[in-house]
């Protein structure tokens, strides 16, 4: 499967943050405007089916940079490029053939925004299932909530709902 993060910090790491910002900046807006350009030239002005099925392809192609306009926007910003490779810059021929076969992966619409979404995903729930969320459930003190008294005032609802982890205030 693509990894879109990936994808996105190999070409950061080896072209650098301007080319690639500028590539995919322009490879999401560029094709999404020639898209809708296609398509209503197609629909309003040749009646043509083709140009109609072309602008949505490039409609769509222009969506599959987006992902990896917003994974480059953050790692260019946290400098983690590096960090999002490391493993894979022992052997770098490997790397740039894998990617590379990857990066044809970009010509079939949807498929990047789809694997995002996938791998979005698999990250929150392997967050979510983590060593300490399992020691959680297995103990019980995930789901132990503590209610107030029946005459408790509305404002213990309120502390409740905001209380602190760290037990460091005394309504904690």
């Amino acid at each position: 499967m693509i990894n879109i993060r990936k994808l996105a910090a190999i070409d950061l790491e080896f072209l650098g943050p301007k080319v690639i910002l500028a590539e995919f900046g322009l490879g999401a807006l560029g094709a999404m405007i020639l898209g809708i350009l296609s398509l209503r030239a197609g629909i309003y002005r040749f009646h043509s089916a083709g140009m109609t099925l072309f602008g949505a392809y490039l409609l769509l192609l222009g969506m599959n940079y987006v992902p990896l306009l917003l994974h480059a926007i953050d790692m260019a910003r946290h400098g983690s490029a590096r960090q999002e490779i490391a493993d894979e810059l022992e052997d770098k021929r490997m790397a740039f053939r894998k990617y590379r076969r990857q990066s044809l992966l970009l010509l079939l619409p949807l498929v990047v925004p789809t694997a995002a979404i996938v791998q979005r995903t698999h990250r929150r729930r392997a967050a979510q299932s983590g060593p300490s969320a399992a020691l959680q459930r297995l103990t019980g003190t995930a789901s132990r909530k503590t209610l107030p008294d029946s005459d408790a005032t509305p404002s213990t609802y309120v502390r409740l709902a905001f209380r602190c982890p760290c037990a460091a205030h005394p309504w904690s």
